[in-house]
């Protein structure tokens, strides 16, 4: 048996909500994932000055959020959800469910 190794990238995504939902409600919005990445570095939309936190941040999301999982929504019900006019506080919430 292969042992694999699982990152939960909780020190990147769990304090990155903010930036998370911004990028998911941009990805409902463009409906593309290379669009959202090209407003990421073309117009900065996250406002960062790091590149390597823009890559490592598109990177954990893609692979938390936009990856299938068996018992959660998939990535386009996830990006209508958190683009829908309910409080922020509720989004984390759900966001959250994926890190656990």
């Amino acid at each position: 048996m292969k042992n694999t190794k699982y990152v939960a990238n909780f020190q990147r995504i769990g304090g990155a909500y903010d930036d998370t939902l911004t990028l998911l409600i941009e990805l409902n919005r463009q409906g593309s994932w290379d669009a959202v990445k090209l407003a990421v570095f073309e117009e900065n939309l996250l406002q960062k000055n790091s590149r390597f936190w823009m890559v490592d941040l598109l990177r954990a999301v893609r692979r938390r959020y936009l990856a299938s999982h068996q018992m959660l929504p998939n990535g386009k019900q996830v990006t209508k959800f958190v683009a829908s006019a309910i409080p922020k506080r509720s989004k984390i919430q759900v966001l959250y469910q994926y890190i656990c």
